[in-house]
């Protein structure tokens, strides 16, 4: 058996301290390199969470303003619905009360009587058939 040289015990020696600081170098960097990965992750889900947040209050708002563009138009029907319906009244009443005073003047007043309550019953008719439809309407525009 040949005993080695000092020499070579110190190259051996050597050449074992430096895999030694390769293999801790690779550690630390695939340790490195994990904990990047690791805060790119984080980063990306904080993001992602972020994103979420401003798409939620923005849908919130939409949702908001769909609402309110539906209310007023809403109470925009159901104002010139009133209208129609106050105008169509008061030509009832009026074509009614003439009704009345002519039927009594010229018929006698038990005849006219049973005339003016046929009008009426149908003028009550017709405006319950008008008040169920804009009813109908706004059940149906706010659902």
């Amino acid at each position: 058996m040949i005993d080695p040289t000092k020499n070579v015990l110190d190259l051996v020696d050597a050449e074992s301290r430096y895999r030694d600081k390769l293999r801790d170098a690779d550690a630390k960097y695939t340790d490195d390199m994990r904990n990047a990965d690791k805060q790119r992750r984080n980063d990306l889900s904080e993001q992602r969470d972020k994103l979420e947040e401003r798409m939620e209050r923005q849908r919130e708002r939409y949702e908001e303003r769909i609402t309110r563009m539906q209310t007023d138009e809403v109470k925009a029907n159901s104002d010139l619905l009133s209208k129609q319906l106050d105008r169509m009244l008061t030509t009832f009443g009026d074509r009614l009360a003439e009704l009345e005073r002519f039927r009594y003047e010229v018929g006698g007043r038990s005849s006219g009587i049973s005339s003016v309550w046929v009008v009426v019953v149908g003028a009550i008719g017709a405006l319950a058939a008008i008040v169920g439809v804009i009813n109908i309407a706004i059940n149906i525009s706010t659902a």
